[in-house]
C-alpha cells in the first residue's frame, strides 16, 4: 500500500496539509517499504493564471500547479493526486479536508510528536503489518494485495 508524508525536507513529517511543500510517497508492505516518489506542491499560479492543474514531468517528481489559498479547487487537486494512497501523513489538516480524504478512503493520520521522522513512521508501520493490524488497516492491506 501506498503512504504520503507531508515534508518540507524529506526526512521528517512537518508539514501541515494544506500548507505542505511535498508529499514523499512510499510503498509499504510485510516484506518492507520504499521511496517511491515525490509530488511537489508550487503554490504560485501557473503560467497562464488558471485553476489547479498536475504537470508531470519525466524525471521522477511530479510537479502540482496550484493557485496560493486553500480553495475547494486545491483540496480536491491534492486529494486526486494522493488517491492511490491509503495513508496521508502531516501535521495537522482542516475537518472539511480531513472528511474529502475519508471519502476517497484515504486514512489522514497525524503523528505522536510535534515534527517526526518519516523512516520512524514507515518502521512502525511495518511491525503493525507484520503483527496485528487494526481492522481497517487489515483491509487496506488486502485490498492492496489483489
Amino acid at each position: 500500500m501506498k503512504v504520503a508524508f507531508a515534508t518540507t525536507d524529506r526526512v521528517n513529517i512537518n508539514s501541515d496539509f494544506g500548507n505542505a511543500d511535498k508529499f514523499d510517497i512510499y510503498e509499504i508492505s510485510k516484506s518492507g517499504y520504499e521511496f517511491l516518489d515525490t509530488i511537489k506542491i508550487d503554490k504560485e499560479k501557473n503560467e497562464c493564471g488558471c485553476e489547479a492543474q498536475i504537470h508531470q514531468q519525466h524525471t521522477r517528481e511530479n510537479v502540482l500547479k496550484a493557485n496560493k489559498g486553500e480553495t475547494d479547487n486545491e483540496i480536491a487537486t491534492i486529494i486526486n493526486v494522493l488517491n492511490d494512497c491509503t495513508i496521508v501523513y502531516f501535521t495537522s489538516i482542516g475537518g472539511i479536508p480531513a472528511a474529502k480524504l475519508i471519502k476517497k478512503g484515504i486514512n489522514p493520520m497525524t503523528p505522536e510528536l510535534d515534527e517526526e521522522g518519516i523512516i520512524s513512521i514507515l518502521d512502525r508501520l511495518l511491525l503493525t503489518i507484520k503483527g496485528n493490524p487494526a481492522p481497517w488497516l487489515r483491509k487496506a492491506l488486502q485490498q492492496n494485495h489483489r
